[in-house]
């Protein structure tokens, strides 16, 4: 999903696995667990932001 919405990860989206990524409003990596993909149908991902951006 790099260049779709995310500037970069640390890994391929795969069942199981945790990655970080990276977004390109952000300095900072997040994490990315939980990943469950069923092909064709879903992907499903849990990410905890670390930081809440406000912008006035």
């Amino acid at each position: 999903m790099k260049n779709y919405f995310i500037a970069h990860g640390t890994g391929r989206l795969e069942m199981g696995r945790e990655l970080k990524w990276k977004f390109p409003e952000s300095p900072d990596y997040y994490p990315i667990s939980k990943v469950k993909i069923e092909h064709h149908k879903f992907i499903f991902i849990v990410w905890i932001q670390a930081r809440l951006w406000i912008s006035r």
